[in-house]
């Protein structure tokens, strides 16, 4: 006999949008874990994290657990398409965003025809900026009296750096944080941590200090951040904050300087980059000697790119209090693929937090998952071999032609190579960086025979039964072992990189299980499977199971 919080309470009972007719049982049983489940016994802690399968449907948990807490809470996004779901919804909550998502309005549309947004109208000597008139402020106001914020992970990484009570007021602190897609939290601290600085900053703020650690590094690309480096990015924050100096005596406040001042507002940003780094390094050089002897390696890292110097943080969940959590007293963590490993990764110890795995909720045999041998896809495969799998998507997109579908590669380059060498090439959509909505937007819009080509839609997008009947994963999805930082872990950790992999994987086989009625066939056709899919299973939820097929599977008949 169930006993959960939400058995007598309908979706409507909590101003939750009419098109919610009721909670599922799992929805009740999320909730009724994250309100009132272990904490029964007395034993409180702070993360509730929450193995929520495809399908839970975590947008209406999150929302059901903020209006039932009573507390003043901020649901995190993975990604501005999450967002957008969650308005389009009607759920009664503030969304805010960054400056750039809103339209100034300090512009004479009888004299011209450009436009910008609110990120950019100090270059347009904006008279509403910072005044509740503008659209950005005024969202900000709105959004610190709400009682349920709902905002991406970029933003309030940002916002709380900045301001460690930003969305919040002294009357209403926030109280609860839910991070949706908590397996990318790593991820997008790792992000926000970076920085880069360009080739003509160096020189211009650190010349000589930036060559001697070049030197020192004997040729190399990339290294550890060693004291020389260190020194090195303290130089240019230190002549950075001069040059700014300089420029504010040409203005009353720096307030006014960073309203005027193009160049000022340039420095500022790099200035608190710079200050975040140099922070944690110098504070990480401190202990040093102790480090040292424990074996432990510098947490940051510098690589050379084109036009520059990027540097970043190797384990990021060593600031994930500071800059994730920022001293919200309750967290709870939604993701169909969380493991304990992200939890590790995020610098969670096992006594702070509960966590529950649930069951998948519809049948397997909805959304079956297969290898079909055809050939191993790695870096160093002949391109015969390469081959193979040009013949057998060619195969598969025969079978399945009466219905759309979703071919996830692993870089926008292996998309255009199967466009270009498969003969269903001309059906294909292929997204760019940063277009990814168009490209969707484009798919959806299409009859079948489409096929979507991407490496962009492993995550955090939503497919209609109507717009993916099946999907095709050539290649299993591997990190590029050419990245630095990539490596840096993996040497600190060598389970991280299968981790990883076992990630993207199994959030690609989930795109379509997100209702009772979808259908949808995944075909692996990477012979690297067969041994991954048994030493990487741990990072993957319980059921999660890669079948064996002899051939392509059979597309079912469609129904009119």
């Amino acid at each position: 006999m169930s006993s959960n919080i939400l058995d007598d309470i309908a979706p409507c009972d909590l101003e939750l949008p009419e098109k919610f007719r009721q909670f599922r049982e799992v929805q009740c049983e999320l909730v009724d874990f994250v309100l009132y489940g272990p904490e029964k016994n007395g034993e409180v802690r702070r993360f509730m994290m929450c193995g929520a399968p495809p399908g839970s449907g975590k947008t209406l948990v999150a929302q059901a657990i903020a209006k039932m807490s009573g507390a003043k809470t901020v649901i995190l996004t993975a990604t501005k398409a999450l967002e957008d779901q969650i308005v389009n919804d009607g759920f009664l909550c503030s969304n805010i965003r960054g400056k750039a998502n809103y339209q100034c309005e300090d512009y004479d549309q009888l004299h011209t025809e450009q436009r910008w947004n609110c990120d950019e109208g100090l270059e347009h000597a904006c008279q509403f900026a910072d005044r509740p008139v503008c659209p950005y402020r005024a969202r900000l106001l709105e959004a610190q009296d709400a009682r349920v914020v709902v905002t991406n992970v970029a933003y309030w990484l940002h916002a709380r750096a900045n301001n460690r009570h930003a969305l919040e007021t002294a009357d209403e602190p926030i109280e609860l944080l839910i991070a949706d897609e908590m397996h990318l939290a790593f991820n997008a601290l790792a992000g926000f941590l970076g920085v880069w600085v360009s080739n003509q900053d160096l020189r211009r703020f650190a010349d000589k200090e930036v060559r001697e650690a070049l030197a020192e590094s004997k040729g190399e690309e990339s290294g550890r951040l060693e004291p020389r480096w260190t020194d090195a990015l303290v130089e240019v924050w230190k002549n950075v904050t001069r040059r700014m100096r300089e420029i504010a005596r040409e203005y009353e406040t720096e307030a006014q300087a960073s309203r005027g001042s193009k160049e000022y507002r340039a420095l500022e940003k790099l200035s608190g980059n710079l200050a975040r780094i140099v922070t944690h390094a110098q504070a990480e050089e401190l202990s040093r000697e102790e480090r040292m002897r424990e074996g432990e390696k510098p947490n940051w890292l510098w690589r050379l790119t084109k036009s520059g110097i990027a540097f970043d943080c190797i384990w990021p969940g060593r600031y994930a209090e500071r800059y994730l959590w920022s001293g919200v007293p309750r967290v709870v963590g939604l993701s169909a693929s969380l493991r304990p490993k992200a939890l590790g990764l995020l610098n969670m110890r096992q006594g702070d937090y509960w966590f529950r795995e649930w069951a998948r909720i519809f049948p397997a045999e909805l959304s079956p998952v297969y290898w079909v041998p055809t050939g191993r896809m790695g870096h160093k495969t002949p391109t015969e071999e390469k081959w193979k799998s040009i013949v057998r998507a060619d195969e598969i997109y025969d079978e399945w032609r009466e219905y759309k579908g979703i071919v996830h590669t692993t870089s926008y380059q292996n998309a255009e190579w199967y466009q270009a060498n498969c003969k269903w090439g001309r059906h294909m959509v292929l997204s760019k960086p940063g277009e990814q909505g168009i490209a969707a937007e484009k798919y959806k819009l299409a009859r079948a025979p489409c096929l979507l080509v991407s490496p962009s839609f492993t995550t955090g997008w939503d497919f209609p039964e109507e717009d993916c009947g099946f999907q095709h994963i050539p290649k299993l999805p591997f990190p590029d072992r050419s990245d630095p930082v990539l490596l840096a872990r993996v040497e600190d950790d060598d389970s991280y990189y299968s981790y990883l992999t076992m990630q993207t994987l199994f959030q690609a086989c989930g795109r379509k299980s997100r209702r009772p009625d979808q259908r949808c066939t995944t075909i692996i056709t990477d012979d690297a499977v067969k041994g991954f899919r048994n030493y990487a299973a741990q990072y993957a939820p319980r059921y999660f199971r890669v079948r064996d097929s002899k051939g392509v599977p059979k597309a079912p008949k469609r129904v009119e």
